[in-house]
């Protein structure tokens, strides 16, 4: 799950339960996307895994 702010403790939260469920998780804080898009594919790759990608954000879809 990737949280830019406010929403990476809910992403924390929800990444808990998920493991309890027996569903591996992982949670990227990333609050300046523009920043993270400026970095190598090879780092992108690393921080994200190869896993399913959601974000997380509160009533905006700004930047997604």
């Amino acid at each position: 799950m990737i949280a830019t702010g406010s929403e990476v403790g809910i992403a924390v939260d929800a990444a808990k339960k998920l493991e309890e469920a027996g569903y591996p998780s992982a949670v990227v804080s990333m609050p300046i996307t523009e920043l993270f898009d400026e970095q190598t594919q090879e780092y992108k790759d690393k921080v994200l895994g190869k896993g399913l990608r959601v974000s997380v954000e509160a009533a905006t879809t700004l930047g997604w």
